[in-house]
C-alpha cells in the first residue's frame, strides 16, 4: 500500500508539472494566415519591444472576437503588457503592471485583427514556468484577458485553463528564421464598441 501511495504522489507531482516544450515549424497554411496579418494597419500593429531586447522573439496572430456573436471586434482599443526577459514587470507606476515597461495599445482591423511584435515574456521567479501576456480589452465586461503558452504551461494550469473563459493557451510555432509565432482568437465577454478617440 505505501508504494501505491508513493507511485501516486510521483505520478501526481510529474502530471501537474511537466511541460512538453516541443515547438514544431509553422505549417503552410499557417504561413499564409501570418501573411495576413503582415497587412493590418499601423494602428493594429503592436511593435511592444525592439531587437535589441533580450530574449526570445515572438509574433502574435491575436483575432478578437465577440463571444456571444461570434463577430469580429472592428477598431477595439486593447492593452497587452508583459515581464521582460528576466520575469519582472518593471512599471512606471509602481505596483500598476497594466504600466508595465513592455507593452502596447492600439486598434484592432475590421476583422478583429492584431499583430503582435514582442519576446516570449520571463516566469515569476517564485511560482514555476507561467510564461503569460496580459490583454486589456476597454470597455469590455470584464476587460481582463490572459495568454499563456502551450509549451510553458504544466498540466495543472492546462486544465485550469480549460474551465475558464478569460484565459487563452497559445500554440507556439518557429518560422524560418527560428521566431515563436502564436495565433489566438480571444473571445470577450460583454464586448464595447470602442473607436479611435476612446
Amino acid at each position: 500500500m505505501r508504494n501505491f501511495v508513493t507511485l501516486f504522489c510521483l505520478y501526481f507531482l510529474v502530471s501537474c508539472s511537466v511541460t512538453s516544450q516541443e515547438i514544431n515549424s509553422i505549417s503552410k497554411e499557417e504561413k499564409t494566415i501570418w501573411e495576413s496579418f503582415k497587412l493590418v494597419p499601423s494602428s493594429a500593429n503592436l511593435q511592444m519591444t525592439n531587437d535589441k531586447e533580450p530574449g526570445e522573439k515572438l509574433i502574435l496572430c491575436i483575432t478578437f472576437i465577440d463571444k456571444l456573436k461570434k463577430t469580429p471586434l472592428e477598431n477595439q482599443k486593447v492593452l497587452l503588457y508583459q515581464t521582460s526577459n528576466d520575469g519582472n514587470y518593471n512599471p512606471e507606476i509602481a505596483g500598476n503592471e497594466k504600466t508595465a515597461r513592455i507593452r502596447g495599445e492600439g486598434y484592432t482591423d475590421g476583422k478583429g485583427r492584431m499583430y503582435v511584435n514582442t519576446i516570449l515574456p520571463g516566469s515569476y521567479a517564485t511560482s514555476g514556468d507561467n510564461r503569460h501576456i496580459h490583454t486589456q480589452v476597454f470597455g469590455a465586461k470584464p476587460q481582463a484577458y490572459d495568454m499563456h503558452f502551450a509549451q510553458y504551461t504544466n498540466a495543472r494550469m492546462k486544465r485550469f485553463i480549460e474551465e475558464r473563459d478569460q484565459f487563452f493557451l497559445v500554440d507556439l510555432k518557429y518560422t524560418v528564421d527560428k521566431k515563436l509565432i502564436g495565433f489566438v482568437t480571444i473571445e470577450v465577454k460583454k464586448p464595447k464598441k470602442t473607436t479611435k478617440h476612446d
